[in-house]
């Protein structure tokens, strides 16, 4: 019985083949891998920003509530050049991130004080930064 012409060629693939098709998938795994990398990375940075929003909220709310005449007696609420407040350290994801906490208190009469929180931090050596201000007065 004689075999049809397509079957005739049983050599299978060459060396070259073989290792054009490792390279290929080499690559398209390099690709898929550094796409991850890249995810991760902007990932890590978005909680590290919503973390630092939280810090600033939380500060915001503390000197929210105090009353007016306590930011005229409180230390802690009369100066008005910048001040740095006690750093927060929060840890997620297997790393650790300290936020530098400031705060500045700006006289805008004798019944309005404007209070601007900011928090700076350091990710892969470079540093951001988030801010929020306030106006708070005399009711």
């Amino acid at each position: 019985m004689e075999r049809p012409a397509w079957r005739n060629n049983e050599q299978g693939m060459s060396l070259i083949e073989v290792l054009f098709s490792i390279s290929l998938l080499a690559l398209v795994a390099l690709a898929i891998l550094q796409t991850s990398l890249t995810a991760l990375q902007h990932t890590t940075m978005n909680l590290m920003r919503d973390e630092s929003v939280r810090v600033v909220e939380q500060t915001m709310s503390d000197l929210r509530y105090k009353t007016f005449t306590s930011t005229t007696t409180d230390p802690a609420l009369t100066a008005t050049a910048l001040v740095s407040l006690p750093s927060v350290t929060r840890q997620f994801r297997g790393y650790m991130a300290t936020y530098t906490v400031k705060k500045q208190i700006t006289d805008l009469g004798l019944t309005t004080k404007q209070i601007t929180v900011t928090t700076e931090w350091t990710y892969r050596s470079k540093t951001y930064s988030h801010s929020a201000t306030i106006i708070i007065g005399r009711t």
